[in-house]
């Protein structure tokens, strides 16, 4: 083994000795407190107890003795912690039952006095055993993964001399099997688990009412298991239909990536699918049918399970005959019209393999596909039509990110240039804040084309929409077709009704891509796209047939690997404990309210206020991701309160006044439901969750400004992120990095619009923001003007007149809030896509589908947008609508469900009690004027909010010096030269230019400002930093600034500004020593190579 390779192995089992030490140390606190409070209990009822004080003194040495170890991350204390709080409980519930029944009995001095307790009838349940509640909650903790063995045997000892029903091996305690029945599979071995043990474990009276057949989906995949190591796992898993929990049929473990004995490996799996088939499946006394509904492989493992041609073949495809063409080293698909396979014909040419080479061959497509005879074949007759197409390997990680790479790292003239890669990564991290919680992974700013397939899928589905818009044209519409088609394809509602529509966009996108891009973009997931619809038609939307769930298995199988000893059998006696410990039901899901507050201090509701609510796996929330959702009348709605009442949570929330579509190219936005929405109304909306349709992502439009040049109070400016900015107060405050960050640090963190973290940051309090900008490079181009000037009023005068090059191509759309019918008139180099617009407009009308066109409401005011609140425009991405529960694989898949119609009885008996005449204004007399009342008052509120924070911009805005006279033949300030300099010590040598210079500086600060600030501001306004590096306070290796009389005027101005308290000098001297000390690094951050910072223009 590589020395390396060896000290990250010694490493990690360092690691997880740490963490496997301080989970035992808190176990034996829990149970040595357990054992504390059942004696205080004993004590107190009149009962002994056998734990003596000498015990309790051993076994406080033993957890001394397991808590040497080092302390573990923050995240797994925390974890560890909940476990404790629970455990607690249920360990004290157990106690209080218990001390009740042993007041009726006597003790007999024993601790398994508890056996003896008497059975009640009026307790609805029964007690447990204190040791076999310890027994099960060590059980079910080794069971969770990350711990080995070794570990569970050295606690379960340590514990054994307290509670002796504990087994000295974790063997005995988890039922572990002696012996894994693995046998040879050629380059591996193969664990079989079987179909039938997994069904008696996860079903259940529910999903057996819901289903009249017992259907499963089957995927093979493979992981690999050890970094710089070939050995690999290739497990069968399974999934019932309408679950989101899969399971291990069987796994296989060898070197490579595929097992050689295919027919082995398939065996067993064979076998049992046929007696299930032909026998049924035996659950509580009956028989239920059983079948196998999809097999969801990636294209390697559906070519090698099937035996078919790869991806490098010729007839590769496997829905249609196609013969692909070889271009520039790739296989290329470019006919999109050929027939379609049939599993008649796959049986027929299956046959004939059986054949000589001979006396079948011939140079046809029927001859040339299958290359091999599957062993599926025994139990499956539909090779074709139960083979699916998986959109997480063949969509997002095929097409789409094919497509992305392309565009970032392509040669052509189709390749982004260094610029647009920063714009479309600033925007995607820009989106953080908006992004919803129900996605996995959340935006972020990127650094190359390697991405997940959940991020590629929320940036094709979502993001891509407002991040690619400033492409060029024609690119821009290519990526709208993908986008419109999937789109629909993954939609429960519009996967059938409009699956000609989807047909014929990935059609046109798949031919525009070919000009565009050439045909060494036509490979075989390309071509595959075309057999798209046909299949969501037939099976149901696209994410119904997806391999995320399996993935995520696959990863939990490989973290349960500890070691390289036998791996197989590790993961075999794993999944083998599993079945006598685990329980699969399922519990009504009520609604969550958390994190109580005071939203609204004028809220007229009686009841206590949330910020937020979770409910079928989704969480709602006053937050701007997860305030935005859709009613069931199409009304977008943002939640501002959530007020619990005795008849159930009710939402409080504001819907936009505008509606209209974002696009209209392939077809209308909304149509698909999404929108182009402004200006949150005034009045508020009383809602139950009934009333709530689905949730929605609200995403900014990119005429949001991603950075700010702020003045801080010392009057310094600095580019920075809007995401830095906050309101709190009514002030604006900014976030800025902590002084110990070095300077390169800084600049990358304002770079990436890095999160801004409370340990790291500081608060500063009441800055003004000069000036917002979509790029970080022409913020720090006017950065030395706000420098000079405190003012960004005329941009245009920050930098010399440029000649600008002439381009070939410009950007897609402006960014007008207006309609799309009056966007500029753009020229791109590239060919332009299909144009059917008219002709799918009226199809859609024949089909009677409802376009919901744009809605325009009367506003009784108009806010502009706030810093660091919600921009002035936004984009509304809604889920689609769905009858089924929300899925926590991928949250905003498009199945996005109906809270209504998945809400339990208890909730609609809350709706009925509510009453439906409560949704928007109540019917009643009473009811309307508090209403009426009510929205005046908010209105009021706004209103002067809006006029106080005017106000105070208008105030901050006024330069003192424009309503001061100056004192007559002062110097320009601020000092730029020595000679300047020279001259302004002459002018205060008279005492009376001193003190009116003194009385002018003092205008510029007041007695809010701290000493410092004050200082600062005084310096900033008289010498330029240039100067100011010649200068410190002494005079040590350069000119001392104390034997000035511009310090004596400083002086002065402090003490006139603060006439009616007592000033401290001694800081005031500080603060000059700290600004004189940082002048050099100052001038330097902004001088540019060649400028000499002596000539730039002064300022009164």
């Amino acid at each position: 083994m590589d020395p390396m390779d060896r000290k990250t192995v010694k490493r990690r089992f360092e690691r997880e000795a740490i963490r496997e030490s301080n989970k035992r140390v808190r176990t034996a606190e829990i149970l040595l407190e357990w054992n504390r409070r059942s004696r205080n209990q004993a004590q107190e009822d009149g009962c002994d107890r056998v734990d003596s004080d000498e015990e309790s003194d051993r076994g406080l040495g033993e957890a001394e003795d397991v808590g040497n170890g080092n302390n573990s991350n923050a995240e797994e204390q925390e974890n560890e912690g909940e476990g404790i709080d629970v455990q607690a409980m249920e360990g004290e519930r157990c106690r209080e039952a218990e001390s009740n029944s042993s007041r009726s009995s006597e003790s007999d001095g024993s601790d398994d006095n508890f056996n003896d307790l008497p059975e009640s009838d009026n307790e609805p349940e029964p007690v447990q055993h204190p040791n076999n509640y310890v027994r099960e909650q060590l059980s079910e903790w080794a069971l969770c993964g990350g711990v080995s063995m070794s570990k569970v045997d050295d606690l379960l000892k340590r514990l054994q001399p307290i509670h002796q029903n504990l087994p000295l091996s974790y063997k005995t305690l988890l039922k572990t099997p002696r012996n894994v029945h693995v046998v040879d599979c050629g380059n591996g071995s193969l664990w079989y688990y079987g179909i039938a043990p997994q069904l008696h474990r996860h079903l259940t009276q529910e999903y057996l009412l819901r289903h009249d057949v017992i259907a499963i989906d089957i995927n093979i995949d493979s992981v690999p298991l050890f970094n710089k190591s070939s050995t690999n796992f290739v497990p069968i898993l399974g999934k019932l239909v309408d679950s989101s929990e899969p399971f291990i049929i069987g796994i296989f473990c060898g070197t490579g990536s595929d097992p050689a004995d295919l027919d082995t490996f398939l065996h067993n799996y064979v076998q049992e699918v046929n007696n299930l088939k032909s026998n049924g499946f035996q659950y509580e006394e009956k028989t239920w049918k059983f079948r196998t509904r999809h097999y969801i492989l990636d294209q390697k493992a559906r070519a090698s399970i099937k035996c078919v041609k790869g991806v490098r073949g010729y007839f590769c495809c496997e829905k249609c005959t196609v013969k692909g063409t070889d271009y520039m080293n790739r296989m290329c698909l470019l006919n999109h019209d050929c027939q379609l396979r049939t599993d008649e014909n796959f049986i027929d040419m299956a046959s004939l393999q059986m054949m000589p080479r001979s006396e079948h061959f011939e140079d046809t497509e029927i001859d040339r596909h299958v290359i091999g005879i599957s062993p599926l074949l025994s139990c499956e007759s539909k090779m074709v039509s139960k083979f699916r197409l998986d959109s997480m390997h063949m969509v997002y990680k095929g097409v789409f990110l094919r497509w992305f790479e392309f565009l970032w790292s392509g040669h052509g003239s189709y390749s982004l240039g260094r610029r647009q890669k920063q714009d479309i990564s600033l925007k995607l991290g820009s989106f953080r804040p908006f992004c919803p919680s129900d996605f996995n992974r959340k935006p972020f700013a990127i650094k190359s084309e390697k991405l997940k397939a959940t991020e590629l899928r929320r940036i094709l589905l979502y993001d891509g929409l407002v991040v690619f818009r400033k492409l060029d044209k024609n690119i821009f519409l290519n990526f709208m077709l993908l986008h419109t088609a999937i789109y629909i394809l993954c939609s429960p509602k519009y996967h059938k009704t409009l699956n000609h529509e989807a047909d014929r966009f990935i059609r046109a996108f798949v031919n525009h891509a070919e000009n565009l891009f050439g045909k060494q973009f036509i490979v075989y997931n390309v071509h595959s796209m075309i057999h798209l619809p046909s299949e969501c038609f037939d099976h149901g939307p696209l994410d119904t047939f997806g391999a995320f769930p399996y993935e995520n298995l696959l990863g939990k199988i490989k973290s349960q690997v500890t070691s390289r000893y036998k791996p197989l059998q590790q993961i075999a006696k794993r999944e083998m404990e599993k079945v006598n410990k685990s329980e699969n039901t399922v519990k009504p899901e009520k609604p969550l309210l958390q994190m109580p507050s005071v939203n609204d201090p004028h809220e007229q509701l009686v009841g206590q206020q949330y910020k937020k609510i979770r409910f079928r796996k989704t969480v709602l929330s006053v937050k701007k991701a997860d305030s935005c959702c859709a009613l069931q009348d199409g009304t977008i709605i943002c939640i501002t309160n959530i007020v619990s009442s005795e008849n159930g949570p009710i939402i409080v929330g504001k819907r936009f006044a505008e509606m209209s579509d974002y696009y209209q190219y392939p077809i209308c936005s909304s149509l698909l439901n999404v929108y182009k929405v402004k200006q949150l109304e005034e009045r508020s909306f009383y809602l139950t969750l009934e009333d709530i349709s689905h949730k929605c992502y609200l995403m900014p439009l990119d005429t949001q400004e991603f950075y700010a040049v702020v003045v801080f109070t010392d009057q310094s400016c600095q580019a920075i992120p809007t995401s830095w900015l906050d309101e709190e107060d009514g002030q604006l405050i900014a976030f800025y990095p902590k002084t110990f960050w070095k300077d390169h640090k800084v600049r990358k963190a304002i770079e990436n619009c890095a999160n801004r973290n409370p340990d790291t940051f500081d608060k500063h309090w009441n800055v003004r923001v000069l000036h917002y900008y979509n790029s970080l490079i022409v913020a720090r181009n006017n950065l030395k003007k706000a420098e000079d000037t405190s003012s960004l009023d005329s941009e245009n005068d920050v930098m010399p007149p440029r000649r600008k090059r002439k381009r070939e191509s410009f950007d897609s759309t402006d960014n007008s809030d207006d309609s799309d019918d009056d966007e500029k008139k753009t020229r791109s180099k590239h060919p332009a896509p299909p144009q059917f617009q008219k002709a799918l407009q009226q199809k859609i009308k024949n089909n009677h589908i409802t376009q919901q066109t744009s809605k325009s409401r009367e506003s009784p005011s108009r806010s502009p947008s706030t810093v660091g609140i919600f921009p002035h425009d936004m984009v509304e991405c809604d889920l689609f609508e769905d009858d089924d529960s929300w899925s926590a694989v991928t949250p905003l898949r498009g199945s996005g469900s109906n809270v209504a119609s998945t809400s339990s009885a208890s909730d609609t008996d809350i709706v009925k009690k509510f009453g439906r005449t409560s949704v928007l204004v109540k019917s009643t007399l009473s009811q309307a004027e508090h209403m009426t009342m009510l929205s005046i008052q908010m209105e009021m509120r706004t209103k002067l909010e809006r006029m106080e924070r005017m106000l105070s911009t208008v105030m901050r805005s006024v330069k003192p010096s424009q309503k001061l006279v100056l004192p007559k033949d002062i110097p320009n300030l601020p000092l730029q030269t020595q000679e300047e300099f020279d001259g302004n010590e002459n002018f205060l040598a008279d005492s009376a230019n001193r003190s009116d210079t003194s009385e002018y500086l003092a205008t510029f600060i007041n007695m809010n400002m701290k000493l410092k600030d004050q200082t600062y501001t005084i310096l900033r306004k008289c010498l330029a930093d240039n100067l100011a590096s010649q200068y410190n306070w002494k005079g040590r290796d350069k000119k001392a600034f104390c034997s000035t009389n511009l310090c004596s005027a400083l002086f002065g101005a402090i003490l006139d500004c603060n006439k009616n308290s007592q000033v401290n000098m001694a800081e005031v001297e500080g603060a000059i020593k700290e600004w004189l000390k940082y002048a050099p690094k100052r001038a330097s951050a902004y001088k540019k190579p060649g400028q000499d910072l002596s000539n730039s223009s002064s300022m009164l």
